[in-house]
C-alpha cells in the first residue's frame, strides 16, 4: 500500500547574527565548531554541517544547534557586511540527504532582513534534494536600511517534506503532504574509541560526517615527566581512521637528533600502521613536568618530527603553564615518528693560546683557552687543562648559545724545555726558558743542567782544559806543546775535600815523578 509520510522535519531555532561594520554587537560563537552535535532518534536523513569552502567559516555546531555568524570573529580580515547594501554569501552551509528518497526542504527565518537560497532557488519557498544528494546554503542580507554598527539577529528553522520513512505527529509542512514530526537539529557522529595501556594506545575513529575535528584522549608517558596527552585529527570526506601510537627509545634517528637540531629528547613517540586518506592536520598536545626542564625555560621545548630529510622543528606553542609542569600543543601534517626535545648545549674548545710572553723556571705561565657554545642554550664548561699529560686546572664558564668565553689558566714550569699544553681536543707547545736573573744553573725537563745563559752544558769548563767541544785537553811535554785530545769522561768531574789518604797518594804520585825525571836525566848524559 503507498502512503505519503513525512520524511524529515528538524524544527530548531538556530541562531543567527550578521554585523553591518567593524562594530561587532553580536554574541555569536567566537569560532564555529566543526564537531558533533545531537542525533535525531526518529528522524535520520537530513543533516547539516559547515560548507567545506572558504565561506563554510560563518557556520558552526553548538550544543545541537547550527549558528551563522558573519562578523570579524569569523573570519580574519571581515567585519560584517556593509551598512546600506544588499550583499549576498554564498556556500555557508550544506543541508544533505543521505536517505534513499528525495525530500522538500524549506527554511524559515524570523529576520526579515536575511534570506536563504541554493543554486535550485530560495529556501524559503522550498527545495527538493535528492536521494543522496546535498545543496549549499547561502544567505543574503539586504541592510539598505541598517545603520553602520547596528546587529541583525534572529533565529531560523529548517523542515523538510517527503516520502519513504517513517514519523510521528500530525500537520504539514513544505510544498508536499504528510505527517510532521519535529525534533532537535542532527548533525552527523563521530566515534573515537582508545585501548592500549603501558607504551602503546590503539585508536579506531569511525566518522559518518563529511567533515570533522576529532580528539583522542592518549595519556601516554613517552618520557621521563613527559606525558603525551591528546591527538587532534581533521578528518575530510566522510573518512575513518585507525593508528597505533608507540614510546620509542633508544633509536638511531633519536642518538643523532642533538646534532642535526641541538636538542636533547626528553620523550619520543612513533605512529604505526595509520589507515585513512582523509586524515589532513594532526595537533599534538603533550606536557613536560618542570623537573625535566632541567632549570631551563619552558620556551626550551620543542616538538620534532622525523622524515625523508631528518628532524624537523615542527610549530609548538605553550597553551598552559603551572607550577607543576607546562602544556604544550604542536601542528603537523599527517603521522610520523616525533620526539619532545630541550634544547641543549654544544660546548667545545676552539682556542689555546699562551698568553705569557718569554716564560721562565719559576714564573706563572697565562694559558688563555677559549671555549664556543654551538648549541641552542646556555651551558657551562668545566674543562681540564693539562700540561705533558698532568692536569693543571680547570676551565669553568657559561656560555650563551652562538657566543664564546676565554677563560686564562696559570701554571708554574719547575725546569726549562718544551711543554704541551692541552685543553678538550686542542693543544699548544711552549718553550720554557732557565731563570738566568738568580745565575744559577736549573735541571731542564730531560734531566740535563742549564747554564746561566740558558744552554746546557754535559762537559767541564774550559777553565779546567776542556774544550768548548766536550773534548778534554792533556798537558804536553817540554819538547812536544801540542795538546792532545782524548775521549771525554763519562760524568762531569767533581772537586772532593782531600783527606791523609789523598795526601799519601799524592806523595807517592811525586816520588814516581821525581824518579822517573831522574832517570830521564841519566839516560840523556850517557
Amino acid at each position: 500500500m503507498n502512503r505519503t509520510l513525512a520524511v524529515v522535519v528538524a524544527l530548531l531555532a538556530c541562531g543567527l547574527a550578521v554585523s553591518t561594520g567593524a562594530t561587532v554587537l553580536t554574541d555569536g560563537p567566537a569560532q564555529p565548531s566543526a564537531g558533533g552535535a545531537d542525533s535525531l532518534s526518529e528522524i535520520d536523513d537530513l543533516i547539516a554541517y559547515p560548507h567545506p569552502g572558504p565561506n563554510g567559516v560563518y557556520a558552526g555546531l553548538e550544543d545541537g544547534e547550527i549558528t551563522v555568524e558573519i562578523s570579524e570573529h569569523t573570519l580574519e580580515n571581515a567585519s560584517g557586511v556593509s551598512a546600506g547594501s544588499t550583499t549576498s554569501v554564498e556556500d555557508v552551509f550544506i543541508l544533505e540527504n543521505v536517505g534513499e528518497n528525495a525530500t522538500d526542504v524549506r527554511i524559515e527565518s524570523d529576520v526579515e532582513e536575511i534570506e536563504y537560497h541554493s543554486e535550485a532557488g530560495p529556501i524559503d519557498e522550498g527545495v527538493t534534494i535528492g536521494a543522496n544528494d546535498s545543496i549549499a546554503v547561502g544567505l543574503t542580507v539586504d541592510a539598505t536600511d541598517v545603520d553602520a554598527g547596528e546587529e541583525i539577529a534572529g533565529t531560523f528553522s529548517i523542515s523538510g517534506t517527503g516520502e519513504g520513512a517513517s514519523g510521528s505527529g500530525d500537520g504539514a509542512s513544505g510544498s508536499g503532504d504528510g505527517t510532521v514530526a519535529d525534533g532537535e537539529w542532527y548533525a552527523a557522529s563521530v566515534e573515537v574509541d582508545v585501548t592500549g595501556d603501558g607504551d602503546t594506545r590503539y585508536v579506531e575513529i569511525t566518522s559518518d560526517r563529511r567533515q570533522a575535528v576529532v580528539e583522542a584522549d592518549l595519556d601516554l608517558e613517552i618520557g621521563a615527566g613527559v606525558t603525551l596527552e591528546t591527538i587532534e585529527l581533521e578528518l575530510s570526506g566522510f573518512a575513518d581512521a585507525a593508528f597505533e601510537v608507540e614510546t620509542v627509545a633508544g633509536t638511531t634517528e633519536l642518538d643523532a637528533m642533538a646534532d642535526e637540531v641541538g636538542a636533547e629528547p626528553i620523550g619520543a613517540y612513533a605512529v604505526h600502521d595509520a589507515t585513512g586518506d582523509g586524515v589532513g592536520t594532526v595537533e599534538y598536545r603533550f606536557t613536560v613536568e618542570r623537573e625535566a626542564l632541567e632549570d631551563r625555560g619552558a620556551e626550551a621545548v620543542s616538538l620534532y618530527c622525523h622524515g625523508d630529510g631528518g628532524w624537523e622543528d615542527v610549530r609548538t606553542e605553550i597553551a598552559e603553564r603551572t607550577d607543576g609542569d607546562v602544556t604544550y600543543v604542536a601542528t603537523h601534517d599527517g603521522f610520523s615518528t616525533c620526539a619532545v626535545g630541550l634544547d641543549a648545549p654544544d660546548l667545545s674548545v676552539t682556542g689555546l693560546e699562551v698568553a705569557s710572553s718569554d716564560p721562565v723556571v719559576g714564573e706563572p705561565v697565562a694559558t688563555a683557552v677559549t671555549v664556543e657554545n654551538d648549541g641552542t642554550a646556555a651551558g657551562t664548561a668545566s674543562e681540564p687543562v693539562t700540561v705533558n699529560g698532568e692536569r693543571v686546572g680547570v676551565v669553568e664558564t657559561t656560555v650563551e648559545p652562538g657566543d664564546a668565553e676565554t677563560v686564562t689558566v696559570e701554571w708554574i714550569p719547575e725546569a726549562p724545555g718544551s711543554y704541551e699544553i692541552e685543553a678538550g681536543d686542542v693543544s699548544a707547545t711552549v718553550v720554557v726558558e732557565a731563570d738566568t736573573s738568580s745565575g744559577d744553573a736549573a735541571a731542564t725537563t730531560d734531566g740535563t743542567e742549564a747554564t746561566d745563559d740558558g744552554s746546557t752544558d754535559e762537559s767541564p769548563s774550559d777553565g779546567d782544559g776542556s774544550a768548548d767541544d766536550g773534548t778534554s785537553l792533556a798537558a804536553g811535554t817540554e819538547d812536544d806543546s801540542t795538546p792532545t785530545a782524548v775521549e771525554p769522561i763519562e760524568e762531569q768531574a767533581r772537586i772532593a775535600s782531600i783527606g791523609g789518604l789523598g795526601l799519601l797518594l799524592l806523595g807517592v804520585a811525586a816520588t814516581l815523578g821525581i824518579l822517573w825525571i831522574a832517570r830521564r836525566r841519566r839516560e840523556s848524559d850517557s
